[in-house]
């Protein structure tokens, strides 16, 4: 049964989906395992940095291919043997650090386990137009389904360093490996994901739509902004002196996304969703432009935290649009798609910052955040008219 009031969570089936599909999710947050991994593997960071690039560079290339399939197949039918391979890549990936092999070996095994990443994100975006039909209710799904998915960013690396110092790095892939199959497994055994209907035939188009080109720039944009930021952030913690306090300065932008996600849930909105996602991202630009001048560390908490408060907003208004403009039979691909150029962007914005951080310092990095959120900000509020 659809929900057609106001309230998501209590909804019949909601509860565990949402579940499910953060436990199939989390381990995005624990690629410091695979760091790690690699490193005692090789011996060096270098390589150990090329092959979690592999397994995200991977994931990005092939999550448009798995959302045009689930638009073909279904969901069940593309989540269960991608999670099946995934685990099956990540297990591999043990076993051959272990033996000693070489590293175009364990590069394989990661591009083999990046690509099959089960497409869960996209496959619960695309059910919450079916579960809600209300848009008032849709709105704080999104809206929900962005500041949950916190969760995988602040728990997930926390997770994967506790099992390393406990346990070793081989422990903390093969409990990636072992949640990504528990949680996907989950997630299509639910009465929602197996009734999902495909409603893809051929070719879907689906870039030859201008709101959907604005969507991909936009979330390129906003990518490269959250990549500046992630790189910022420790190099902020170098330039102060304090390098430890890096993963506090990355915990709080995290727990401020999540802290703005809720705040924005609670709240009905009356003004224009197309007119909301411009100014989030503006919010971002203002948001972090001060990190760019604290003098002190416990000034860059606070900054740290309240950098993080419109991201998860503007993730919100970004998925409600994409589930607005993307056409029938292609609404899975529509959000891989945006969740791709996202993560190239970020990508993106992690080479460069880190390039500015060496030559001109944090402040250069939190420089191109600002001017990735501005820009993508110009590009939405160009787009209006196209939602």
């Amino acid at each position: 049964m659809a929900v057609t009031g106001g309230r998501v969570l209590p909804a019949p089936g909601v509860l565990p989906l949402v579940v499910s599909s953060v436990l199939a999710r989390l381990p995005l947050g624990m690629t410091l395992a695979l760091l790690l991994l690699a490193r005692e593997a090789t011996g060096s960071y270098g390589p150990a940095g090329v092959v979690v690039g592999v397994f995200g560079g991977a994931t990005a290339l092939a999550a448009p291919l798995l959302g045009r399939l689930v638009d073909r197949l279904g969901q069940v039918r593309v989540l269960v043997p991608c999670a099946l391979a995934e685990g099956a890549g990540l297990t591999g990936l043990v076993v051959a650090a272990g033996a000693g092999a070489p590293l175009g070996v364990l590069v394989g095994l990661a591009a083999l386990a990046g690509a099959a990443l089960p497409p869960v994100a996209a496959c619960l975006r695309a059910l919450w137009p079916e579960i809600v039909r209300d848009p008032v209710a849709r709105e704080r799904a999104f809206a929900f389904d962005a500041t949950v998915q916190e969760v995988i960013w602040t728990s997930g690396p926390l997770l994967a360093g506790g099992v390393v110092t406990l346990v070793s790095p081989s422990a903390a892939v093969l409990l990636m490996a072992a949640v990504t199959v528990g949680g996907t497994l989950w997630f299509a055994s639910l009465s929602w994901p197996r009734r999902w209907q495909p409603r893809g035939g051929g070719p879907s188009g689906l870039l030859r739509r201008a709101a959907i080109r604005t969507l991909v720039l936009v979330s390129a944009l906003s990518g490269a902004s959250m990549g500046a930021l992630e790189v910022g952030l420790p190099g902020l913690a170098d330039h102060l002196g304090a390098e430890a306090a890096s993963g506090a300065l990355l915990g709080l932008a995290s727990f401020g996304s999540l802290l703005g996600g809720l705040a924005y849930a609670a709240r009905t909105w009356r003004s224009p969703l197309a007119l909301r996602f411009p100014v989030t991202l503006g919010v971002v630009a203002l948001l972090t432009a001060p990190l760019a001048v604290v003098p002190s560390l416990p000034l860059a908490l606070v900054a740290a935290l309240l950098s993080g408060l419109a991201w998860a907003p503007m993730l919100s208004c970004l998925y409600s649009l994409v589930g607005r403009v993307a056409p029938d039979g292609a609404v899975t691909e529509a959000f891989t798609v945006c969740g791709a150029a996202m993560a190239a962007g970020g990508a993106g914005g992690v080479a460069l910052g880190g390039a500015l951080v060496d030559v001109g310092g944090a402040p250069a990095a939190f420089a191109l955040a600002v001017a990735g959120a501005l820009v993508g900000a110009a590009v939405a509020a160009a787009g209006r008219a196209q939602y």
